[in-house]
């Protein structure tokens, strides 16, 4: 594998972790949120998803490695999607403070 396509790749698998487990967190802690927090934090995903499909659509070129890029492209539009919507989607849970 050349050197500059290694390092692309490597650059890239660290970013798709990062957005992945980002992602995941954001899942996770959604509800806990407040609404500026869960703003903030889809605008952190918004690029990923718009930079995706056109990724996507460059790893189509031939070559040795292109399923690895698909595969990557996919994984980081697929998380990022899946944590804009539980940004957008979830409700912020009421502190019980005891009162019935």
């Amino acid at each position: 594998m050349p050197t500059g396509l290694l390092i692309g790749s490597l650059i890239m698998l660290a970013v798709g972790l990062v957005l992945l487990v980002g992602g995941i967190a954001t899942i996770i802690k959604a509800p806990q949120m407040g609404a500026g927090i869960r703003l903030c934090a889809m605008l952190m995903f918004v690029p990923a998803v718009l930079f995706c499909p056109w990724g996507f659509a460059a790893a189509m070129e031939p070559g040795d490695y292109h399923i690895l890029w698909r595969i990557g492209y996919v994984l980081v539009f697929l998380s990022s999607l899946a944590a804009i919507g539980r940004l957008v989607f979830s409700k912020r849970e009421q502190q019980n403070l005891g009162h019935n």
